[in-house]
């Protein structure tokens, strides 16, 4: 897999994870459309740096290992 693939991969399962959909992951994060989470988890593009701040500044942040999303090493923290 290329890189955006597996991130992709990772942001799919962290959102599974957490008990959220698309829709609700992307209203947790304040967007107004759930086209960006949708693009992010099909590897239609690359996550932003907007997409990593606001997830950043999200009370779901607390759950996210950032290093296990970007680079694929450590674990997913429960």
């Amino acid at each position: 897999m290329n890189n955006i693939t597996d991130i992709s991969a990772r942001i799919a399962d962290f959102i599974e994870k957490t008990g959220h959909n698309p829709n609700s992951f992307a209203k947790e994060l304040g967007y107004n459309r759930a086209q960006t989470i949708y693009d992010l988890i099909n590897g239609k593009c690359a996550p932003s740096f907007d997409f990593f701040r606001r997830l950043a500044m999200s009370d779901i942040s607390v759950k996210l290992d950032f290093r296990w999303l970007i680079t694929g090493n450590e674990s997913i923290q429960p």
